[in-house]
């Protein structure tokens, strides 16, 4: 189960309030902090400024791929604004090298106010 006190162990801050979007960032933060038993990626980094991407892998045989989680909450009706993403002048900063783009998106359920559980 992901919290806000969850969030706060992992991001290290306190969020104004505790959404989908804060889930994908404690979702992002474990990826990256999490011991990856992957034998061909070599590094994780978790790209601190806003907007897309969110993570970057590099891998042994020197590809890079662009990492971003989204999240939503609503199942059966969904949104293209669940899954949209921009470009922004940091986003041009952040890729800076080519790799592959990776959306990895992601069904939650808000078990309890806010208190949010994968589905699946």
């Amino acid at each position: 189960m992901i919290t806000c006190e969850v969030y706060l162990r992992v991001v290290k801050k306190k969020p104004k309030s505790f959404r989908p979007n804060e889930v994908s960032r404690v979702m992002e933060y474990e990826m990256v902090n999490t011991e990856l038993n992957f034998q061909k990626i070599q590094d994780v980094y978790l790209l601190r400024q806003g907007g897309y991407p969110d993570c970057k892998l590099t891998l042994k045989d020197g590809l890079v791929a662009f990492v971003d989680i989204k999240v939503t909450t609503r199942i059966n009706e969904g949104s293209a604004r669940d899954f949209f993403y921009s470009t922004k002048v940091s986003t041009l900063k952040k890729i800076n090298s080519d790799g592959f783009h990776l959306l990895l998106g992601y069904m939650i359920r808000e078990l309890e106010p806010e208190k949010f559980s994968t589905l699946g």
